[in-house]
């Protein structure tokens, strides 16, 4: 059972109190001892400090989805005034958030709370949900006197709750502090009144009268006592999950009223005569279900062809529907995969709904009513990175076949019915294991065939087939994934097709492409045996189902509907053979011949030879077939569960969310405080079921991307995660702006991968339990902003995650300006303030680890970290090109003499002075090698910048390019000897893959990462003085010379690809 226990009542101005601390200990043993239970921990956003304290709390107990917040402008709050109506506000907003969580029992905590600070606690103001309320007797004096028995304590405090507002004060008033004419009068009234609506309350206190557990105060009150005289907190807290237990079994929530009227029910679908299956469906569905409702049909079709309708039920129009949609009690939709739907997305969306959704995947046709739902659908629920995707291959948009497209509808429904089991297998795949909270099945409406032996024989004469004919049929429409292709082939290699009675009929329309193909393929079989309907009629495609002897329905790429065709064959008795492919793996082995997924052909050629050969066995399962839809399909049986399922929905908790708004309508309110309750209700209730969102903060790059080491890593990571369709999340690129928010960087991401969306703005992001947020770029602008941001999103439920590339301005202060270790000692805080860190080395990682250990100040849980490796493979970084005018000749004097090359920005800590001198003592040695450096200027170097300008080897033996291409720099690679990797510190070591690519041997410093980068594959040196490295270029050069120098070209390495799904295999939650 799930118990919602509400945290809130710890407030937050009495927290610190002993016996607020021991209630916090009370609660935690609650969630330890919820073993076998869903425990879920409802906190108000609002205060920061709780969910931070509940969070540490409760960290090693639930998992971090079971901490779920909401927002109201509640009193005090910001844009609000401190009255009543603001109050009753957030009640409700807060018993409709308590209600989207679908409890069995809502533990509340502190109830008397509430008018000294900003907890709201209410008891069906807006929906009935069982509910256990837990009192504490207030603290014993203990100054003087005896203390007083827990239950006087009790009685006392609820009788002062009850009776006098100033008891509701911790302490005395602030001076001049104004309680608000008449609230603390209507504060208590409301009070007693929720607090007489719980299903049970538990009084908590000390006894001094050990054993002393009453059962009743007297006050009309349902009442556990609890005393922590004798008994631990462990045992209280075990107790009271008992209790709870009792509680959620018993359902103690009175029942519905009985209604005194026929509730109306707004029926919207396809109707007869247009080309649907829906549409006929609807007519047999609409006269079994007007036994429950008053129906009213609601439909855009010009011409309604309904003759046996019941004059009772009227026809409406979408217009009138509009204006007149408060007059229903229900609304029921019903979504198929066809353009004739295509209406009814905007409709749901203003008037929700209970969706019957008969087919899962409804892209196709909703794009075909409307090529702008493709856009807009597929951005918001599946993410930029299909489209990313789309173009890189060619497709130009996204396909929109292989996405479900239904997720809007989902959201917007107050309830789902399927037919099977596999849409709810499918929604859990695509959308998480809770996306099906609230579904229902109801078997799809098939009503009894009624025929006579005789009806069969007129039905075989008519289509021209002879009593001993043995005619197997396969049924609908005909497309490749109904393979018809492997029935043809089967039916080739078993020994029915030597028999000349046998013919293959396929009844449906074909697609012309197919059909050619199914027709070459039957050549064999003769025009006689083998036919293709086209589209029949009603009365044509029944005289098929009453003529055939065998039927055969395949699939090969089910989308989440059930087979009507298949139902339609054991309706009339015929035998069956299906593939245990999607909703058709769920038919009853005894009524159908089943055979495995994927198709064997020669079992299909064994299963069609035995029912050819079995008579009897057909016969057999013909009765049971048709037994099974009479009982479980036939329209009284699926109208009955129809019922149910549209009842189940109006008393459902997302109910009360639907309801919400009209309740929280109010005339007279501010511009400013309906946008701030439009906030908390988007931030309260996030849209269900959904994908969860990728975050990646490109903020620096999406600004002026420099073309930085840093920024290549974010493009690169970037990119490749959004040529990644496959993966559970929206990948959204997002940038901050000075106004504290997060935007959408759509814009960014259009040029980066060279695709355009059709006028999408970049836009505000909404974060959301089980998303991630990964700050991808370096920046250390707006610190304090970011953290109040990254605190809302993670109390969310969202994971902040941060790379971090090195530790170097900490590690190495000496080579940074003044100001950059502090300002960088900031960033790490605020780094390590949140859920973790990934790195893009093991070595960075290990740094990381000991400079938060070092600096952690509390015993705050330190956060994760983890590392990945960077990518190599330069053509999917987003390269620049372009070659300057004397590449050539450049190039041409580096392939004079060995080449050492070394790239880079120039810093002091790159050691590119150290390697300058080692080369002037080799080049006065008379030693002929050139020294190639490739990188931009850096701070703190202008010494060392004139000596490269002004030095004598300059465009001799010494070359520097300062501002080049990635193409111009391949080239440089090409024409080098070795790669000089010198620097003092470095996060990973780009440079010594880009040599191992180009098979440019690598001599290194002996830093940890060289290490871990380039392992056994390169030469390492020691020492800080010119003559250290002079002395291992020296010794290269005499290995080089004989061929003994350590090759690279073996180094381990990753595409971008591997690299970003490092990356997201260490932030994924486990």
């Amino acid at each position: 059972m799930r118990i919602v226990i509400d945290f809130q009542g710890v407030s937050e101005t009495w927290r610190d109190t002993p016996a607020e601390r021991r209630q916090m200990d009370l609660l935690r043993g609650i969630a330890q001892g919820g073993t076998g239970h869903d425990i879920v921990v409802a906190l108000a956003a609002s205060d920061k400090q709780l969910v931070r304290d509940v969070r540490a709390l409760l960290g090693d107990v639930l998992p971090r989805s079971a901490l779920r917040t909401w927002s109201a402008p509640g009193p005090g709050a910001p844009g609000s005034a401190d009255t009543l109506a603001c109050r009753e506000r957030a009640e409700l907003i807060r018993e409709a958030f308590l209600s989207s969580l679908a409890p069995d029992l809502v533990l509340v905590n502190g109830f008397h709370a509430g008018h000294d600070d900003r907890s709201v606690a209410s008891i069906s103001k807006l929906v009935s949900l069982s509910t256990a309320v837990m009192v504490y007797a207030a603290e014993e004096d203990t100054s003087s006197g005896p203390k007083a028995g827990m239950l006087e304590q009790v009685r006392n405090r609820l009788r002062t709750v009850f009776q006098d507002p100033r008891a509701l004060w911790r302490g005395t008033p602030e001076p001049g502090r104004s309680r608000g004419p008449g609230s603390c009068p209507g504060f208590t009234d409301e009070k007693r009144e929720c607090l007489e609506k719980a299903d049970q309350v538990f009084l908590i206190g000390n006894d001094p009268d050990p054993g002393r557990l009453l059962s009743e105060t007297g006050d009309g009150l349902r009442v556990t006592t609890f005393n922590l005289a004798d008994t631990s907190l462990e045992q209280i807290a075990q107790d009271l999950l008992e209790k709870s237990e009792e509680l959620g079994r018993q359902d103690a929530r009175p029942g519905a009223e009985p209604v005194a009227h026929r509730e109306k029910l707004a029926y919207v679908s396809p109707l007869p005569p247009a080309m649907s299956g829906i549409a006929e469906y609807s007519a047999q569905l609409v006269p079994e279900l007007a036994r429950h409702y008053e129906i009213t049909l609601v439909s855009n079709q010009e011409h309604i062809d309904l003759p046996d309708l019941d004059p009772s039920i009227e026809i409406r129009g979408v217009d009138w529907f509009h204006r007149n949609s408060g007059n229903f009690d229900h609304v029921l939709y019903h979504f198929g995969n066809s353009p004739m739907h295509g209406y009814m997305f905007d409709l749901l969306r203003s008037i929700p709904g209970v969706v019957a959704l008969h087919d899962f995947f409804l892209l196709d046709g909703r794009a075909r009513y409307n090529p702008n739902h493709l856009r807009d659908v597929v951005l918001q629920g599946y993410g930029l990175q299909q489209f990313a995707a789309a173009a890189r291959s060619g497709a130009g948009r996204p396909d929109p076949s292989s996405l479900p497209g239904n997720l809007d509808v989902l959201q917007n429904a107050t309830g789902v019915i399927v037919h099977s089991d596999q849409p709810f297998q499918l929604a859990q795949e695509w959308y998480g294991p809770e996306a099906t909270r609230g579904w229902h099945k109801v078997p799809l409406l098939r009503p009894s065939a009624d025929y006579t032996p005789s009806d069969k024989v007129a039905a075989r004469k008519k289509l021209g087939f002879s009593e001993d004919d043995l005619v197997i049929c396969s049924f609908g429409h005909i497309v490749p994934s109904k393979l018809g292709l492997s029935i043809l082939e089967a039916l080739q290699n078993a020994p029915l097709a030597e028999d000349p009675k046998c013919t293959l009929v396929f009844v449906g329309d074909a697609e012309e492409k197919y059909e050619h193909e199914l027709r070459q393929a039957a050549s064999d079989l003769g025009a006689a045996r083998f036919k293709i309907t086209g589209w029949v009629s009603s009365d044509t495609y029944r005289e098929y189902l009453l003529a055939a002897d065998i039927a055969v329905q395949l699939r090969g790429n089910s989308r989440g509907e059930t087979s009507a065709s298949v139902l339609d064959c054991l309706n009339f008795g015929v035998p069956t053979i299906v593939n245990a492919h999607g909703s058709m793996r769920e038919l009853d082995p005894e009524c159908i011949c089943q055979i495995a997924d994927p198709v064997d052909q020669a079992e299909l050629a064994e299963a069609l030879k035995d029912l050819a050969s079995d008579p009897s066995r057909r016969d057999r399962l013909g009765a049971r077939g048709r037994q099974m839809i009479r009982a479980q399909h036939g329209p009284m049986v699926c109208a009955e569960l129809y019922h149910k399922a549209i009842q189940s929905a109006e008393n459902a908790n997302g109910k009360a969310v639907a309801r919400l708004p009209d309740r929280l309508a109010a005339p007279g309110l501010e511009r400013r405080e309906t946008a701030s309750l439009a906030q908390s209700l988007a931030q309260s209730f996030p849209p269900h079921p959904r994908r969860p969102s990728l975050f990646l903060d490109v903020s620096v790059v999406a600004d002026n991307d420099i073309h930085t080491g840093i920024q290549r890593v974010v493009r690169s990571v970037l990119q490749a995660l959004l040529l990644r369709p496959d993966i559970p999340y929206r990948v959204v690129p997002v940038r901050f702006t000075n106004d504290g928010e997060y935007l959408a960087a759509y814009a960014y991401a259009q040029k980066l991968m060279d695709i355009s969306l059709g006028g999408v703005q970049d836009e505000i992001i909404d974060v959301y339990r089980d998303d991630l947020f990964v700050v991808l770029d370096l920046d250390f602008r707006y610190n304090t902003l970011r953290r109040e941001v990254f605190e809302t999103f993670q109390n969310r439920g969202a994971r902040i995650w941060h790379v971090v590339y090195d530790l170097l301005p900490v590690k190495l202060p000496q080579y940074f300006p003044s100001g950059a270790p502090a300002n960088f000692s900031d960033w790490l805080s605020l780094v390590g303030s949140f859920d973790g860190a990934i790195c893009i080395s093991k070595a960075v990682a290990d740094d990381l680890k000991g400079w938060l250990k070092e600096h952690s100040t509390d015993n705050r849980k330190l956060p994760d970290v983890g590392w990945f490796h960077l990518g190599a493979d330069i053509e999917n970084s987003r390269p620049t090109t372009g070659l300057l005018p004397d590449a050539d000749s450049q190039l041409a004097q580096l392939g004079q003499r060995p080449t050492f090359l070394m790239v880079g920005t120039i810093e002091p800590r790159k050691g590119y002075a150290q390697t300058l001198d080692a080369f002037e003592m080799l080049w006065a040695e008379g030693i002929e090698a050139n020294l190639a450096i490739v990188g931009k200027e850096g701070w703190d170097v202008d010494p060392l910048v004139r000596r490269l300008r002004e030095h004598s080897e300059r465009g001799a033996r010494l070359f520097w390019f300062d501002n080049i291409s990635d193409e111009y720099l391949e080239r440089i690679y090409q024409a080098s000897t070795c790669l000089i990797a010198a620097s003092e510190g470095e996060g990973f070591g780009l440079p010594l893959i880009e040599a191992a690519q180009h098979k440019l041997p690598i001599l290194a410093r002996d830093l940890a990462v060289f290490q871990e980068v380039a392992g056994d594959h390169a030469v390492y040196f020691t020492g800080l003085e010119a003559a250290d490295l002079a002395d291992a270029v020296r010794d290269w050069l005499t290995a080089w010379q004989s061929d003994q120098a350590v090759a690279s070209d073996r180094m381990p390495w990753l595409t971008w690809e591997e690299s970003a799904a490092q990356l997201l295999g260490v932030i994924t939650p486990k």
